[in-house]
């Protein structure tokens, strides 16, 4: 039976030659982008793929072509189901404080259920942080009275994204532990203080492992 042009990844060859391939050229893309940033003071436009391939590598969830599947950029099965998450990805300072700017738009309308934001260090374009909301309370915090952008653009501030939607799904809480006692040279990841005060208070819920 002939599939639909489009429903299942590109099948290779030489599937690790491929990976490999595709490592080599993402350790060179963040090597520019970082090396464009430092020069320029502005984004190359690869902060979107980068994040993408990040989620693939680390979580490893399966990414469509968002060229026909729109509204969502990755598939992941939980419990049987398989759910829809489009990616948003944001360049910072990796300094423990809470990330600036808006995300890029998000359709409420959108085929999807969770919108997953990562974050990269704006120093070297590697990822230290994800974070993922239900669609719904996405949608609802886009509702929410008092901000253009927000209303009628559908840009979430990064920061208000994290701290009324979203829970730390990367790095998990056992690493940041461990990494909280570590020598400081060896500490990559931050945490929101709001996820911290929830973690804190025993209210923090249990986030989703690798698919």
């Amino acid at each position: 039976m002939m599939r639909p042009k489009g429903s299942e990844p590109v099948h290779h060859a030489s599937d690790e030659n491929h990976k490999a391939r595709l490592r080599a050229l993402l350790h060179e893309a963040k090597r520019l982008a970082a090396e464009y940033y430092t020069l320029t003071g502005k984004r190359l436009g690869i902060t979107g793929e980068i994040g993408e391939q990040a989620v693939a590598e680390l979580l490893g969830w399966q990414l469509v072509d968002s060229g026909i599947q729109k509204g969502h950029d990755a598939l992941r099965t939980v419990d049987g189901k398989v759910e829809k998450v489009q990616i948003k990805t944001r360049a910072c300072a990796n300094n423990g404080k809470a990330p600036t700017g808006r995300m890029s738009r998000i359709n409420a309308d959108a085929d999807c259920d969770f919108v997953v934001l990562v974050l990269l260090d704006e120093k070297n374009y590697e990822p230290f942080a994800m974070y993922e909301a239900p669609m719904a309370a996405v949608c609802e915090r886009l509702r929410t009275p008092g901000d253009k952008g927000r209303c009628q653009g559908g840009k979430l501030w990064a920061r208000e994204f994290i701290e009324h939607c979203a829970e730390r799904i990367w790095p998990k809480p056992e690493r940041v532990a461990q990494e909280e006692v570590a020598p400081r040279h060896t500490q990559i990841a931050i945490r929101s203080p709001v996820l911290s005060n929830r973690a804190a208070s025993g209210g923090e819920k249990p986030l989703r492992g690798r698919q």
